[in-house]
């Protein structure tokens, strides 16, 4: 052979050697690879156990994997089920060779962008190869090397295997949440029924549900999986399976979800349980079985809620002569452990196996308006800013201008207003009006902060909302809510509420626990107190709630109720030194409840639950050190002159002590006969006499002429002294105090 040749064809071996370097370098890198057989679906696991704080079984989850894991195939599984989840997960599934570049690319970019992973480009393939082919400890891993391997392997079963059969594979692997993997398992676990009936709202809730089982799960985070379902349904229509009306009727189309609950007992508490263990544990982890799950819940105050729920329910709707049904058919209750966040009990519905009332839907964690339930936070922003309990405002009509231009003008409960009122007044009689005006003075940025460091950020989306965010316009779970107002119990410590404490495997392996409690301080001790303080004043409530109302319990509990303006919601939450009890009232579908009160509805709930968690009678409250108990004028709230007929005792932040002189009472001279106002220099002392008489803010003089506290010459001659706010300091309007007209004295 010519030299010239030989050479030529060292030149192409050196090349294609120099070209097969990255790809044996590629090799050695990956590693050996498993075989590309698919291993059959319905291996025998032990199985689950969820059990209370005393080791109670709640629930045994039997075989986690092939008792609730039946194949079926491709032919049974609905179109539109497919369809979802190749829109969902892979859209290009028919036409990529295992990796789609086109998904990289854009992944690529979206993350770059986010600056952090905010996209994956997993394909069906990809994730099948994940799911089956790769050990178990590799599949969470976050490296290049994982992802090569797992697309070299999606390309391998793209070879081997139909797309129809890798497709009828995944469905019957992947894994839905409630304990079920694949597609029959997962309609049976979230709607009770074949795979084949489901319509197309149902596929497109269960394709949603592939990404995240734990964060889209329709019964403890129902807004999310509606959400999502959505999203669902658009990718759908984007990829040309239905068209945007059917997409729409979809979306708008109840459902209705399984309730089964045999052998299960706390049925709410074991579904959030379960989904507290998808979100701890892997899905590899949790097929394998042979776990038990300890919670916090206290099985037997658990079953007391229940019962005192369904009790009370089922009074409200039994109609009688003097009064009818109140329809309200649902409700849920959450206690909470102050010292470690665990959840006590947990009952999100009457009867979890009730589909009229969406029973298996867990209501504490629904989202709903808390209306003046929501007050306390308000209520902590002032506190914090320097105003005390004894702080003054009128509650007399006020119109504010909206940020769109639109007049709004709070109205009180009781439709009446109340003049000038203490805050103290004010929260424990909820009086609305004095509390919007408080918020505008502080602005609505006070109650949005207050929110988010409590723990209730939905709470603290002032947009849309405004002044009436006080009110309890925005929405709130009611375990996000309670567990907010556990913040103002453990004066002002945060902590996380939980369920779950521990998780041992089959061998004994501790494979989770939960930490420590450590509160993160959010609020200033003391003025967390100062809430606490008027909460639990009974006699401060008095005049909105009576004497003996189910707000009141033997030993030391602050309390504040909420019903919204609709009748649609009604909650109670209150606390002890050990526990944070709260209630919600209502109905699932939305619907008007009829003349629940905050007294009639959640109240008495609250207050037989409240019961139950305290066997015996808990420590008082603990005042913290730098508040201080002054004497002050109970109308005005400042230190007591000569003419101020009450007084009471007032709670302060030390440095915030009054200092000022009442400046709402003095003594004047009055005409003996008319009861005119004289001045002292021309009132002859055998035709005058000096009584206590009030200095009205000029807001609050019509309220004071319509209650009869004031005489017309009076505030005409004085009101051009008083041209500011009665919280603002007002100039004076002079009425007699004492003695009060009709008044009567027992000697």
């Amino acid at each position: 052979m010519p030299v010239s040749r030989l050479a030529g064809w060292r030149r192409v071996i050196s090349w294609l050697l120099i070209a097969l370097l990255p790809l044996v370098a590629l090799r050695a890198y990956i590693g050996p690879l498993p075989d590309t057989t698919l291993p059959e679906a319905g291996l025998t696991a032990p199985s689950i156990l969820i059990l209370d704080r005393d080791g109670r079984v709640l629930y045994e989850m039997m075989d986690p994997t092939g008792g609730r894991q039946r194949p079926v195939s491709l032919n049974e599984i609905p179109l539109q089920l497919r369809q979802a989840v190749i829109a969902t997960e892979d859209s290009r599934f028919y036409t990529h060779p295992g990796v789609d570049p086109l998904a990289i690319v854009r992944s690529a970019y979206l993350n770059l962008q986010a600056g952090q992973i905010v996209s994956g480009a997993s394909t069906i393939p990809q994730q099948l190869a994940r799911m089956l082919l790769l050990p178990t400890e590799e599949r969470t891993e976050l490296t290049l090397r994982r992802k090569l391997r797992e697309a070299t392997l999606a390309i391998g079963l793209s070879i081997r295997y139909s797309r129809d059969e890798i497709l009828a594979k995944y469905l019957n692997q992947t894994y839905f949440g409630a304990f079920a993997y694949g597609v029959e398992a997962a309609s049976q676990a979230h709607f009770g029924k074949p795979v084949q009936q489901l319509d197309l709202a149902e596929c497109a809730l269960l394709a949603g549900l592939i990404q995240s089982p734990y964060l889209y799960d329709p019964l403890t985070r129902p807004e999310a999986a509606l959400q999502r379902q959505r999203v669902v349904l658009d990718l759908m229509v984007e990829s040309g399976y239905i068209t945007a009306e059917r997409a729409e009727q979809a979306a708008q189309e109840p459902l209705r979800f399984a309730g089964a609950t045999v052998g299960m007992r706390a049925p709410h508490a074991v579904v959030y349980s379960r989904a507290e263990l998808e979100r701890l544990l892997t899905p590899e982890q949790i097929a394998a079985g042979g776990l038990r799950v300890y919670t916090s819940i206290d099985l037997p105050l658990h079953e007391r809620a229940e019962a005192a729920l369904r009790r009370h329910l089922e009074r409200l709707n039994t109609p009688s002569p003097s009064e009818p049904a109140h329809n309200v058919r649902n409700g849920a209750v959450v206690v909470l452990d102050l010292a470690s966040g665990g959840l006590l009990a947990m009952v999100g519905s009457p009867d979890y196996d009730d589909a009229a009332i969406s029973g298996a839907v867990n209501a504490a964690m629904a989202s709903r308006q808390p209306g003046s339930a929501v007050k306390p936070l308000t209520y902590a922003a002032a506190f914090e800013r320097g105003w005390s309990p004894a702080s003054t405002i009128s509650d007399v009509p006020v119109t504010f201008i909206t940020a769109d231009g639109k007049p709004y003008t709070p109205i009180n409960y009781d439709y009446r207003y109340h003049g000038v009122v203490s805050l103290r007044q004010a929260l424990a009689n909820s009086y609305n009006i004095a509390t919007v005006k408080l918020l505008d003075q502080m602005g609505v940025g006070a109650l949005s902060d207050m929110a988010f460091r409590l723990g209730v950020p939905s709470l603290g989306d002032a947009e849309g909302h405004g002044l009436a965010m006080t009110l309890g316009s925005s929405e709130v779970q009611l375990l996000q809510l309670t567990n907010g107002y556990a913040a103002l119990a453990r004066q002002g410590g945060y902590l996380d509420h939980h369920i779950i404490t521990r998780i041992v495997a089959d061998d004994g392996d501790v494979l989770y626990q939960q930490p420590t409690p450590l509160p993160r301080q959010v609020l200033d001790e003391r003025v967390a107190f100062l809430v606490t303080d008027v909460l639990a004043d009974d006699d401060a409530r008095l005049p909105a709630f009576g004497a003996h109302s189910p707000l009141e319990t033997p030993y030391a509990s602050a309390v504040k109720t909420g019903t919204t303006t609709d009748w649609r919601d009604n909650w109670t939450i209150g606390y002890t030194s050990t526990t944070v009890v709260g209630v919600w009232v209502g109905n699932a579908d939305g619907s008007p409840m009829k003349g629940v009160t905050g007294v009639t509805g959640a109240a008495p709930i609250w207050q037989e639950v409240m019961q139950a968690a305290h066997p015996q009678p808990p420590a008082g409250f603990t005042e913290p050190p730098g508040l201080a108990r002054v004497r002050v004028c109970a109308l005005s709230g400042k230190l007591p002159g000569i003419a101020c007929a009450h007084t009471q005792q007032e709670l302060f932040l030390a440095e915030a002590a009054p200092t000022e002189p009442c400046g709402m009472h003095h003594l004047a001279w009055v005409d003996a006969v008319t009861g005119e106002q004289r001045d002292a220099g021309t009132c002859e002392e055998h035709q005058c006499v000096r009584r206590a008489a009030t200095v009205w803010p000029a807001e609050a003089i019509d309220w004071a002429l319509t209650e009869g506290l004031l005489r017309a010459d009076d505030s005409a001659m004085s009101a051009i002294a008083a041209p500011q706010a009665a919280d603002q300091q007002h100039g004076p309007a002079l009425a007699i105090v004492q003695p009060l007209p009709n008044a009567r004295y027992h000697l």
